[in-house]
């Protein structure tokens, strides 16, 4: 199911269902607003996450008089460190990622980025962000390059850690500023540990972020993605898998994975 370089399916061939989900977030998102995207180990948080961009960067090829909101995805497994300025620094780096890219700048030409250093005992590294995005926003207005961004953390059970305990608050307060150059909206990703602070009433994230949850697949899906791996399969074949797979997407394209490579 997945490609041998990725650890997702989405932006890829292989991603099915989920249609509704998407459509909520990408619509959502627009309107500023930000989502707690919940569910168990295995069950396509990541996926969904990168299939969010495909979708956008389609939007931005079908109508491009629209702006275009552009999705910075975070992996925090890849935040090494516990230094207060290690997510900012993280956070501004995939930012001119994204926003290098070419279908973002359109005719704009290269990025003019400045280029902040996140050292320890330097400053405060919050506060060099915000002051870095405000410099890049002023040099994209009036470009085809000028846009909207939502940040999509991938992981984001990470932020309630031991590494992050001194980034949350700035975080939050990073996320609610509304210039152009703030983000737009958010995407947390996460499993049980993220779902019950947002529902709780007296955690961090409970008026910030809209619960999303990610269970398992459609059975519409479900036959969808068989079809596609196994189309010789019977119907027989085809209920005897999701009977014995749940609609779980991950357990369901091991056990194709397993069937296609072994002939079975």
């Amino acid at each position: 199911m997945e490609e041998a370089t990725k650890d997702h399916v989405g932006g890829t061939n292989h991603f099915f269902g989920r249609e509704y989900l998407l459509r909520s977030l990408l619509q959502g998102t627009q309107k500023g607003w930000s989502f707690g995207l919940c569910g168990g180990p295995k069950s396509g948080k990541t996926s969904v996450l990168y299939q969010l961009q495909e979708l956008s960067r389609k939007k931005w090829k079908n109508q491009p008089s629209q702006s275009k909101v552009v999705p910075v995805i975070l992996n925090l497994k890849e935040c090494k460190g516990s230094g207060v300025g290690k997510l900012a620094e993280m956070i501004w780096n995939r930012l001119v990622e994204a926003l290098s890219e070419p279908l973002v700048r359109g005719g704009a030409g290269n990025i003019s980025a400045p280029n902040p250093k996140f050292i320890p005992r330097s400053g405060d590294p919050w506060a060099l962000l915000e002051k870095s995005c405000s410099e890049l926003w002023d040099s994209l207005r009036g470009t085809e390059g000028w846009c909207r961004y939502i940040i999509c953390v991938d992981h984001g059970d990470i932020l309630l850690s031991k590494q992050f305990q001194n980034a949350l608050e700035p975080l939050l307060k990073f996320a609610k500023h509304e210039e152009d150059w703030g983000p737009l909206a958010f995407v947390v990703a996460g499993s049980r540990i993220l779902r019950e602070y947002i529902y709780d009433d007296m955690g961090y994230f409970h008026k910030w972020l809209r619960p999303a949850l990610v269970g398992p697949l459609l059975e519409g899906d479900s036959l969808t993605m068989i079809s596609y791996w196994i189309p010789e399969a019977d119907e027989d074949q085809k209920r005897h898998l999701l009977s014995i797979t749940g609609n779980h997407p991950y357990l369901l394209a091991r056990i194709l994975r397993e069937v296609k490579a072994h002939n079975l």
